[in-house]
């Protein structure tokens, strides 16, 4: 912690450093029982690890695997894995990007058909009230666009 220059008063409880002696860390794989351990027995012998210990498992330490395995790829192997990944995210995107569209085009013929009924409601609503005010089916019809048996039956 920052503490004043003769070391009484703390500074600040917002920032702590926690310094780790690796070369005192003893443990074996086997007697690691918390995370920390486990963690402080990888940054000992992460580099000299032939293959991952039982005993390191989890999805931190998965992902904490796969890096040190692309980080050990020889240039040519990491050169495919990079192209092998592009590739990867560009089909994700090209999905995404298709699921979009089809969302958009779902969307629009949503509001297309929207439109219809409300232009249909609408001129039902118009046929009702000039029926209303005594103008004959004919007229009505020819008006709306609605055929003469749906006026009769308003």
């Amino acid at each position: 912690m920052f503490r004043d220059a003769d070391g009484k008063d703390t500074m600040t409880d917002k920032l702590q450093f926690v310094f780790i002696e690796l070369q005192r860390f003893t443990k074996k794989v086997e007697e690691c029982e918390t995370f920390e351990e486990k963690l402080y027995f990888c940054m000992r012998h992460m580099f000299k690890l032939e293959s991952r210990p039982e005993n390191l498992r989890g999805e931190y330490f998965d992902n904490l695997f796969q890096v040190a395995d692309i980080a050990n790829m020889t240039a040519k192997d990491h050169e495919t894995y990079v192209r092998a990944m592009a590739s990867e995210r560009d089909i994700r995107n090209q999905i995404r990007y298709g699921r979009i569209q089809g969302h958009r085009e779902g969307l629009e013929e949503g509001i297309v058909q929207g439109l219809q009924q409300g232009i249909e409601q609408g001129k039902t609503e118009t046929a009702i009230k000039m029926k209303a005010a005594g103008i004959d089916s004919e007229t009505i019809a020819e008006c709306t666009g609605l055929d003469i048996e749906t006026v009769k039956s308003l």
